[in-house]
């Protein structure tokens, strides 16, 4: 389905048929008809070209799969395993400038930064991680403050 062969100057060369557009429709075909065998095709043809859903056409397809969970999990058994992961791998919110970040890898200052402090040998500097748990008198030491209440008591223990 990926690339059919054409005869081009009396040699094969591969050439992709479906672009990202007919998966898509596909998809839309199967919501809207109630088709989960075309829905999975639609995604199984994104997966070989190496697309992505859109976050909206993503998020229908998941509200499609789990309000047709038995019709879709019996799709799944007719079609076979497709690897659906990557489809969906790549997904990202769109105009949010939340989920951009300022290390970039590419940057040599960053690069430097890493090489510089997170070398697996220092490890053994770093705390554990338990280590930030630890309470001295453990869950109880969180509500009663026990050096005052030592201190009273050796207080008490004067005055009687």
């Amino acid at each position: 389905m990926k690339q059919a062969l054409s005869l081009e100057m009396g040699g094969f060369r591969s050439h992709t048929v479906f672009n990202s557009f007919y998966a898509q429709d596909l998809i839309f075909f199967g919501m809207d008809s109630d088709i989960p065998e075309a829905v999975r095709l639609g995604e199984h043809m994104l997966g070989e070209l190496g697309q992505s859903l859109p976050t909206d056409i993503a998020k229908a397809v998941k509200k499609y799969r789990l309000n047709n969970n038995m019709k879709y999990n019996a799709a799944m058994k007719r079609t076979g395993p497709i690897n659906t992961s990557s489809v969906y791998k790549t997904t990202k919110a769109a105009g949010t400038w939340s989920n951009e970040s300022i290390v970039n890898m590419d940057d040599p200052y960053w690069q430097d930064y890493f090489a510089r402090n997170y070398r697996a040998q220092d490890r053994y500097k770093l705390p554990s991680a338990m280590a930030w748990d630890h309470k001295e008198h453990g869950i109880l030491g969180e509500i009663i403050d026990f050096k005052k209440a030592e201190e009273n008591r050796k207080a008490f223990a004067e005055y009687m």
